[in-house]
């Protein structure tokens, strides 16, 4: 017999909880939306998912250049750990933390771009659950 779909959901959430996808922000997240407000969090996720999605590209294109402003690059970086944070989620918010101290120690371009890979790596595997998450979700 198959799961329901809110068990579904439930055992997908408590699975990115236990691997450290997600932390306790995510969790207090859900506990704020309700009956008012049924896409709060399917509408901070898509912000977060937009948003990083656009910051990784920065990101990338300023690495392109041959003189990266290491300011430019910090402003990005807090954006997204802002974010990442407000939505719970954990590996990207420690990617950009790690990015950010490379960036103060203006340590070597080759090590900040594979670094800057584990962090894009983080994301998409946030966006894959958090879409998983949405159709479950959906599905209710």
């Amino acid at each position: 017999m198959a799961a329901s779909p809110v068990n579904q959901l439930n055992a997908h959430i408590s699975n990115m909880l236990a691997t450290g996808l997600l932390d306790e922000h995510f969790t207090a997240l859900r506990r704020l939306q309700d009956a008012e407000s049924p896409d709060f969090v399917d509408g901070l996720v898509t912000n977060f998912l937009n948003d990083g999605d656009r910051i990784f590209g920065k990101l990338a294109q300023l690495l392109e250049r041959p003189f990266v402003d290491l300011d430019v690059v910090s402003n990005h970086l807090m954006k997204l750990k802002g974010s990442s944070a407000s939505v719970g989620a954990r590996h990207v918010r420690l990617a950009c933390i790690q990015l950010l101290q490379l960036t103060s120690q203006q340590k070597n371009r080759d090590e900040w771009i594979s670094t800057l890979a584990r962090g894009r790596a983080a994301f998409d595997e946030v966006r894959r659950e958090f879409q998983t998450m949405v159709q479950l979700e959906r599905q209710i």
